[in-house]
């Protein structure tokens, strides 16, 4: 089989965005180390990734592959003592190493993000009402009692019945579902160009899932917002978004348009979690679990770090690290013997 030849990581936000216009939001190589007592740990080893106006990135791998850290970084949420390279942009604007106050500036206002276990990111001692107008004041310069009533409008926008009361409740007295919507409100109150969120559906039951996602779905289309989705669950993958990138051990290893992605993945890593999804075709095999785990920062084995768990790896996986090469239309593969797969449909 002849491989097509590699491209570097530099291009491989471009060519995912290739003939869509220009990316909103576009992370390039991005890297982030930690201190240890062993010296500094990569956390994050090279990541890319990129979203147009109106469309929904999806950014999945297993715990421990670097998701949650990879935006925290891009938001400059890290601890001070991490050490993150690459590039971040927001349309034009450089958001790694820019001017001072300006990514503070940026976050809230233009970028905004929902967090996991939205009961435990917000404030237990405030009411909701007041964790929504501070954002609103702050960032829109809005008098209290005009961001109240557009603290009002937001709870209903996000199906939050009588929001006038709600306003005035603590945390603890709303459910799950009633606080992911908070948050949602809350991340969209300045209504930013781009949404981030967190495993907006983690912890919830099915159908409060489903409701949260086609929020997620009429929102974006109402206001053609830029949604990234961190998620490990490819059932919501398939219910909402536009695009993939699929991360192992701190790197993106595929990166192509949904469809593209189910239909034929290219990397083992991605075809081992399609296999894990169960089917509704009687005749399809069983799911089947990865062998193996994600290995810890500082730990990663030599050459592709998938190669201890993967079932197609050769010497050469083990020798050198593989190097991103192309994947069908504006897609992105980083395996030594990338290749196609048995069709996986859409349920």
């Amino acid at each position: 089989m002849t491989l097509a030849p590699p491209i570097s990581s530099s291009y491989v936000s471009a060519l995912h965005t290739a003939g869509k216009g220009r990316p909103v939001f576009a992370i390039e190589n991005l890297a982030v180390s930690v201190p240890s007592p062993d010296g500094r740990v990569a956390l994050v080893h090279d990541v890319s990734l990129s979203v147009g106006r109106g469309e929904c990135h999806a950014v999945v791998g297993e715990s421990g592959c670097g998701k949650t850290v990879t935006c925290l970084a891009a938001l400059g949420l890290m601890p001070r003592n991490a050490s993150v390279s690459g590039s971040v942009r927001l349309g034009d604007t450089q958001l790694l190493n820019g001017k001072p106050g300006e990514l503070e500036a940026m976050r809230g206002r233009r970028i905004g993000m929902i967090f996991q276990d939205p009961q435990g990111a917000l404030n237990p001692v405030r009411t909701i009402g007041r964790q929504l107008i501070e954002p609103l004041r702050l960032h829109l310069g809005m008098s209290r009692e005009a961001a109240r009533d557009r603290a009002c409008e937001l709870l209903a926008l996000v199906g939050i019945s009588a929001p006038e009361t709600r306003l005035d409740a603590y945390p603890h007295q709303l459910s799950g579902g009633t606080c992911q919507r908070v948050m949602i409100a809350m991340a969209l109150a300045t209504e930013p160009d781009v949404l981030i969120a967190d495993e907006p559906t983690t912890a919830l039951d099915a159908t409060v899932q489903l409701q949260v996602l086609d929020l997620l779905k009429s929102i974006q289309r109402q206001r053609d917002l830029a949604i990234v989705l961190i998620t490990h669950d490819l059932g919501v993958v398939s219910e909402i978004c536009d695009s993939v990138t699929v991360l192992y051990a701190g790197r993106s290893v595929e990166s192509r348009a949904k469809a593209d992605l189910f239909a034929s993945p290219r990397h083992p890593y991605t075809r081992a979690l399609l296999d894990c999804l169960p089917s509704l075709d009687p005749e399809a095999p069983p799911p089947a679990a990865i062998s193996g785990e994600v290995p810890s920062p500082g730990q990663h084995p030599s050459g592709c770090a998938f190669h201890p768990r993967c079932r197609g790896a050769s010497p050469a996986c083990a020798r050198s690290l593989p190097t991103p090469m192309p994947a069908g239309p504006d897609g992105m593969v980083r395996c030594h013997h990338p290749a196609g797969a048995a069709g996986y449909t859409l349920q």
